[in-house]
């Protein structure tokens, strides 16, 4: 399971089972957590590395064995087990650790600083686009996106090979109370097509010209339920398209013309949205 849907799986569960809980996005308050608790947190990054503790009674030698494998792997795994006893009518129960994970190798690794990582993912990310044959269009991509609106800021994926594009700051829209941070991602597939997603706030922002973009061709987007990106009032799905080069080639512009209509309304609205901020303190 990718961290996305892992993170749509948690969300969609918050407050069930007759828990009361007043959270409703779990991204939302996993990044507020993360600025609290990690040193240099990483907000492209919905979740950091996971700690795993395999507990039980008792356990044999295979369980230990992958356990151990699984640790000099990298991976931050513990094994305690639990032994059981019966006396005077009362139980009692004996921890015993057999594998635990090494706190120094945690600390070693929030020592690398986020543009460390991203620098790493980087890398990673363009061998891939080599690799698959599409680093021309792929870095065509990225430079025409980033020149339609220069205020986003490209962040690696973790978990797949692209890029989200980010707004320099979070966009407040009028009777929502959540705020919208990025309007599009890019990212290669694993068979090396291009993969061009418009998050449900662009889609809202200029409904019509997405519309009029699906009326020319049917065949160019599909729709599909957003893993992570926040859902608007109007719309609740985000608008997506899979090209090889020629599709690239033949549906690219009319990709860039979206992304800087989007643009265009996302300024707009951010500044309408501070000159009522601004009046509304005035009146105050």
């Amino acid at each position: 399971m990718s961290g996305e849907g892992l993170t749509e799986h948690i969300t969609q569960r918050l407050g069930g089972d007759g828990i009361d809980d007043e959270t409703t996005n779990f991204e939302d308050w996993y990044a507020d957590w993360r600025a609290q608790h990690i040193e240099e947190p990483d907000e492209a990054l919905p979740l950091v590395p996971v700690k795993m503790m395999l507990v039980g009674l008792g356990t044999d030698a295979r369980a230990t064995r992958m356990v151990n494998f699984l640790k000099n792997q990298g991976v931050d795994i513990s094994l305690l087990t639990f032994h059981g006893y019966e006396h005077e009518g009362k139980t009692f129960l004996a921890r015993q650790v057999w594998v635990e994970s090494d706190p120094t190798e945690e600390f070693r690794g929030r020592k690398e600083s986020r543009e460390e990582r991203r620098r790493k993912r980087r890398l990673v990310i363009a061998e891939f686009a080599e690799n698959h044959g599409v680093s021309d269009i792929f870095d065509e991509a990225i430079e025409r996106f980033l020149k339609l609106a220069n205020r986003y800021k490209p962040r690696p994926l973790k978990s797949e090979y692209g890029y989200t594009f980010n707004a320099s700051r979070p966009l407040k829209l009028p009777g929502h109370e959540t705020s919208f941070n990025s309007p599009l991602s890019l990212r290669i597939t694993q068979d090396g097509k291009m993969r061009v997603t418009f998050f449900p706030v662009s889609v809202h922002l200029c409904k019509r010209k997405f519309q009029e973009a699906e009326q020319s061709d049917p065949s160019l987007f599909r729709h599909e339920s957003p893993p992570n990106a926040p859902r608007t009032n109007d719309v609740p799905e985000q608008w997506y398209c899979v090209l090889d080069r020629s599709g690239w080639d033949e549906h690219k512009e009319t990709l860039f013309e979206l992304a800087k209509a989007v643009s265009k309304e996302w300024n707009k609205t951010e500044q309408e949205a501070e000159s009522q901020a601004a009046q509304s303190a005035d009146t105050d």
